[in-house]
């Protein structure tokens, strides 16, 4: 017999996103104590009534999850949503995605710097072989594994790559 969840597991409501229309398909995660989210897509009406796509390049953070007040301490390079993201040591692994128009390569690790109170981009990171938006992605040890995606034309993939991490967790074997 399955245990009743409710008894294990509550979900409260937190404080909303400074985002009007909501954001779906974000870039979300904790980088040096840091709520982090970036990016995301919403429509700026109904679709049924022709609204339309709008990726956003905005970065919200709450700096103390006790209190959840959202600061917007910068921009993305791009608008990006769809991207595959991954928690590491020193901040967001941030691997494909699109800008609305066509799929990315790009990789990035995004990160909080609580000295200074800003998001930091590190873009050195080795781009994927094909431009993927929507992929899934996961690590073990040094390895990150991609998978599947869309690509450029929409057409899901069945491709698998992988990239060696450094001993310091960066790119690179």
């Amino acid at each position: 017999r399955a245990q009743d969840s409710s008894r294990w597991f509550h979900w409260e409501a937190s404080a909303a996103l400074p985002v009007k229309q909501g954001l779906s398909h974000a870039i979300t995660g904790i980088s040096h104590g840091a709520l982090v989210v970036a990016g995301g897509s919403n429509f700026d009406g109904r679709i049924q009534d022709g609204g339309k796509k709008i990726v956003h390049d905005k970065i919200y953070v709450a700096s103390d999850p006790d209190i959840m007040n959202w600061g917007e301490p910068g921009r993305l390079p791009w608008p990006l949503s769809n991207a595959a993201v991954l928690q590491l040591a020193n901040g967001l692994l941030v691997i494909g995605g699109t800008h609305g128009e066509t799929a990315s390569d790009r990789v990035f690790l995004l990160y909080w710097d609580a000295g200074t109170g800003t998001i930091k981009i590190d873009s050195s990171w080795a781009r994927l072989p094909v431009p993927l938006s929507s992929p899934s992605a996961a690590m073990s040890g040094k390895n990150i594994f991609v998978a599947g995606g869309q690509s450029p034309d929409n057409t899901p993939q069945k491709t698998f790559y992988t990239l060696e991490l450094a001993e310091d967790g960066n790119a690179g074997p």
